[in-house]
């Protein structure tokens, strides 16, 4: 993976305890990882208007991103890399 770029998008993260609320992972994932992935599904939560371009007017847009999404459910995706990063717990 390509080094940090600047140190201040940590110092960033860093000063925002918020995000140590609820989202927890075990220190042994910390590090460099090669990843896979596979979709599963695809969703459109709300609904096709939001995949029919800039004006959402655009039926035949919408109806071709759904189907070409969808024609990759199963499709594996990988290897690509993948960074944990360890922060300390403010909360300890």
């Amino acid at each position: 993976l390509p080094p940090v770029k600047q140190r201040s998008e940590f110092d960033a993260l860093m000063s925002k305890t918020w995000l140590y609320d609820d989202l927890f992972f075990p220190e042994w994932m910390t590090g460099e990882w090669e990843a896979t992935s596979t979709r599963t599904s695809f969703l459109a939560p709300q609904g096709p208007r939001f995949l029919s371009g800039p004006s959402g007017l655009r039926t035949d847009v919408a109806a071709a991103t759904i189907q070409e999404e969808t024609s990759k459910i199963g499709q594996v995706v990988g290897p690509y890399p993948l960074r944990w990063l360890a922060f300390p717990n403010p909360s300890q």
